[in-house]
């Protein structure tokens, strides 16, 4: 269940989940369902997903709607602000046109003013304004979404609080690969998530030292 606000456009289901209904100016088949949507984070990657099961049914389809935040080989993991909140290079080009200004708007990202260019596109820095049980988690197991009608909300590595698990028993199986992970999550040592990462590729090799 979701409980709207008066605008009927964004509200905060009953386990915790913040819901929103946005604009899709550069994607009109988004834009005509208007789908209701939530802030995801899948690993350290945090993206906009369906909310709610029923929508996801009828969509038939992964929930994953857009990646909101961008790796950026420059500066991959920009950290957390001074508020401790977690800050990414958010992606406003292709279908994201015009989705930062609203997500701005009913509090989950505030834009800090700083800004990095990647390619020919400019990448604003944000901060995640919303907490943790705000935002619906992937199991890094099974890769299962919660939903904004989860009502036993997915487990967090109670060490470094960076991974969820849908169940006791995926954690566990889990744990091999997690753990060096984890490790160095609790250090800050990112530079050795981010390598691993590449190494699976899940990201873009690290560019080439230019010659002198």
């Amino acid at each position: 269940m979701v409980v709207t606000a008066e605008n009927g456009t964004a509200g905060t289901a009953t386990n915790g989940v913040r819901t929103v209904r946005l604009s899709w100016p550069h994607n009109n088949e988004l834009d005509a369902e208007s789908p209701l949507v939530a802030l995801g984070r899948t690993g350290d990657d945090f993206v906009l997903v369906v909310a709610d099961q029923k929508s996801r049914d009828e969509r038939a389809c992964d929930p994953f709607i857009t990646a909101l935040s961008v790796m950026v080989n420059e500066d991959p993991f920009p950290g957390w602000s001074m508020d401790n909140r977690q800050m990414i290079w958010v992606k406003t080009y292709s279908e994201n046109q015009g989705l930062l200004p609203q997500l701005e708007k009913e509090g989950w990202l505030r834009p800090v003013g700083s800004t990095i260019k990647q390619g020919f596109v400019t990448l604003p820095l944000a901060e995640v304004m919303l907490s943790d049980t705000e935002m619906v988690q992937r199991c890094a197991l099974c890769e299962a979404w919660e939903s904004s009608e989860t009502k036993e909300r997915f487990k967090r590595c109670s060490t470094c609080k960076r991974r969820y698990y849908c169940s006791s028993a995926h954690q566990h199986q889990h744990w091999s690969k997690h753990k060096k992970d984890c490790k160095d999550l609790v250090k800050g040592r990112l530079a050795d998530v981010e390598n691993r990462r590449r190494e699976a590729g899940y990201l873009p090799p690290k560019p080439a030292s230019p010659e002198v």
